[in-house]
């Protein structure tokens, strides 16, 4: 559900990505007009909202938060900044006024969360600036950053795009608005939407899915005959579910005696 205080294209262009996925059913309302129950949706984008032109309903954050609902707060230069702060998002804006800055994202390349496509990194560097209000963006928690804020070729300690997870509830913030800007140039260099679409994709991927299983799942036969072979079956997820192939995994198997056959390992070193 994407709420926000009036229209924008970056809504169309976010709404229109989202609905590339057959899987998602992405709704857009009003927040004066929203009468639903929140707990009907895996996920909330806050659309400038709070807004600096309508007072919202601190009834419904608050329940937002109770419930523990995934939430995306995208700012721009309708968000109100004290507003904003009061809702303790694990993220204050501090000297916020009324101006924006001109920002390019800086890629963190240590980003655990998801794996971002070749192709949305090879199209980033030629992607025009968003406009971030302008203010000091303090973290509190831990939080991981997938973009800081570069100013012309200057990079700033302030993100861009970042997550994180307060007591249970997962939070994504996007400190600029002018997306659908992305959206349109990459058509323009691509002839599609891929790009754009990959990106925004994997951040409700991440978002709204729910942590219902462990990250790493081994699987095996629960009774062996004696020399036969044993298979292990071993996957490593992030935290998005997407497959983690660039991590070496050990076993150690004891027998009944405690027996421990050596690791690989152990065995090059001998």
């Amino acid at each position: 559900m994407i709420l926000s205080a009036g229209p924008h294209p970056d809504i169309k262009a976010l709404k229109s990505a989202w609905e590339s996925n057959q899987n998602y059913e992405i709704e857009h309302t009003l927040i004066k007009d929203f009468n639903k129950e929140l707990t009907d949706y895996n996920l909330l984008v806050f659309y400038q909202v709070p807004n600096k032109k309508l007072q919202i309903s601190k009834d419904l954050m608050k329940l937002a938060e109770d419930k523990k609902i995934a939430s995306l707060f995208i700012l721009g230069s309708a968000t109100n900044a004290n507003d904003f702060n009061e809702l303790n998002l694990g993220m204050n804006l501090e000297g916020y006024s009324n101006s924006s800055n001109e920002v390019y994202p800086s890629y963190n390349s240590a980003f655990p969360l998801f794996k971002l496509d070749d192709e949305f990194l090879s199209e980033l560097a030629k992607f025009p600036p968003l406009n971030s209000p302008l203010a000091q963006y303090k973290l509190k928690g831990q939080h991981f950053v997938l973009f800081d804020q570069k100013i012309g070729s200057v990079n700033t300690d302030n993100p861009l795009l970042s997550f994180s997870d307060i007591e249970g509830r997962k939070i994504g913030y996007l400190m600029a608005e002018g997306v659908w800007q992305w959206k349109l140039h990459n058509f323009l260099n691509a002839k599609n939407h891929d790009a754009f679409n990959s990106v925004f994709l994997k951040i409700v991927q991440y978002l709204a899915v729910k942590s219902d299983q462990g990250y790493f799942r081994l699987s095996h036969e629960k009774s062996f005959e004696e020399n036969k072979e044993i298979l292990f079956d071993a996957q490593l997820f992030n935290e998005s579910y997407e497959l983690v192939n660039d991590s070496d995994v050990e076993i150690l198997i004891k027998d009944c005696l405690l027996y421990t056959s050596p690791s690989p390992r152990d065995r090059q070193k001998s």
